[in-house]
Order: structure tokens, then C-alpha cells, then sequence
């Protein structure tokens, strides 16, 4: 059908259900349901001819009712941002048997270093780890030794050390390399470990 046939026929619809060329949703189907009563085959004074002239008018109106709808939903939905669904954050305190596994494996393993760490809980953000350890960062050489199975906690396995070098001692936060993360914490985005002041 051709724009002005379109037209045409719009305007010979309107004429039909006695609404107006620019009649909305509502107005279409309110003069669509009193012609469908009045003009039903089946009631007394119905005329099957004009019936169907009647519910052809309304699909022809209500029709491009639905396209010009559709077509303000799909703008609409183009005009909208898509958010990305904000993760939980879940602090947990260290597992105990993580913690005291930790502390094992630095005993296990002396070395010259100036400060040893244990963290006392967890921050998780999706696959985000951050490890809050109560003791500052030293001024040398510091090791930290880490649960690695936070996120797959079915596997349990042994925790890591990471052994590193601060040039100043206090607060601080350490990022651990993305080499490391898929060497010894599977799974995660990014693990950063925390050093209180105090």
C-alpha cells in the first residue's frame, strides 16, 4: 500500500467508526466496542455488512495505532542507558582455618624480611578481592600470605606468600599483578591487599 492509499484508506476508516483522523488508542477502541455491539450479526438490528466494514476500519486504525507505538518503544528503548547491575560488596572475616594456615606457611618458611602479614578479612566485590591486613606496611621488605581459594571455596588450597618491597612504612594498599592473579587466585578480576595505619 502507498503512502497516500494509506491515508486514504485511514481517513475512509475514520469515517466509518465516526472518530476523528487523529483519534488515539482509546478513542479508536471505545468506537470500535459501540459499533461491535450495535452492529453484531447476532444481536437483534445487527448488520453483518456493516460489521465487517466496522471491524476492518478498527484493524486499519488500531494498526497503525500499534506501528507509530512500536516505533516510540523502539526509540525509546534506544534513547535509554544500559546500567551495568551493581555487584554486592561482602565483607567476611578470614576463615580461621585459612588464618592459621597462613600463619602456618610463613612459619614454614623463614626468611630475611622486615615484617610479616596475615590478613583479618575480606572484601569482595564480584570477582574483586580485598584483603584488609590490621598491621601497617614496613619500611624493607614485607610478606603477606593469602588463602587463594576465596572464590572457589570447594577447592581448598594452600595459601600463597607474596613477598614485596615498601619504600615507606604505614597505611598503603598493594594492586598483586595480573601475572600473579592467574598463577595463584583463579577466577579473580583484581585482588588489592590493604595495610591499616595503626
Amino acid at each position: 500500500m502507498t503512502p497516500i492509499e494509506r491515508v486514504r484508506a485511514r481517513f475512509a476508516a475514520a469515517e466509518v467508526l465516526g472518530v476523528s483522523q487523529h483519534a488515539d488508542t482509546g478513542e479508536i477502541r471505545t468506537a470500535w466496542q459501540r459499533a461491535a455491539r450495535s452492529l453484531h450479526p447476532d444481536r437483534s438490528g445487527g448488520d453483518g455488512n456493516r460489521f465487517v466494514k466496522a471491524r476492518a476500519a478498527f484493524e486499519c486504525l488500531a494498526g497503525d495505532q500499534d506501528d507509530a507505538e512500536d516505533i516510540r518503544s523502539e526509540n525509546r528503548i534506544k534513547r535509554a542507558t544500559l546500567r551495568r547491575p551493581t555487584l554486592a560488596r561482602r565483607e567476611m572475616m578470614m576463615d580461621p582455618e585459612d588464618y592459621l594456615n597462613c600463619v602456618e606457611i610463613l612459619e614454614n618458611n623463614p626468611e630475611r624480611t622486615d615484617a610479616d602479614h596475615v590478613p583479618v578479612d575480606i572484601v569482595q566485590s564480584g570477582r574483586s578481592l580485598v584483603f584488609r591486613v590490621s598491621a601497617p606496611l614496613v619500611d624493607g621488605v614485607n610478606r603477606v600470605a593469602l588463602p587463594t581459594s576465596v572464590l572457589q571455596p570447594h577447592l581448598r588450597s594452600r595459601p600463597t606468600i607474596l613477598k614485596f618491597r615498601s619504600r615507606k612504612g604505614g597505611a598503603g594498599e598493594i594492586h598483586v599483578p595480573d601475572v600473579l592473579l592467574e598463577q595463584r587466585f583463579p577466577g579473580t578480576r583484581s585482588v588489592k591487599i590493604e595495610f591499616s595505619g595503626a
